[in-house]
């Protein structure tokens, strides 16, 4: 099993739980369950403005674990 990190932008005031589970579908095609969070690091100075003015959020979730739910078609 492969082990890496997943990112990415979030919404403002999208929760740290929806964004890391829509990002590891959005990254790599996976819905995943959270499990065991120990940490979530974000907040203002997190933030980015693009130059079309579209603004975003970043956080970095720490998990102990994240499951994958068992599809029924395996």
């Amino acid at each position: 099993m492969a082990v890496g990190l997943l990112g990415g932008a979030i919404e403002p005031d999208e929760s740290p739980q929806e964004a890391a589970v829509r990002e590891a579908l959005e990254e790599v095609g996976v819905q995943v369950e959270l499990t065991n969070l120990r940490a979530v690091l974000g907040g203002p100075e997190f933030r980015f403005r693009y130059k079309n003015g579209d603004e975003v959020a970043y956080v970095q979730i720490l998990l102990t674990r994240a499951s994958l739910p068992v599809s029924p078609h395996r």
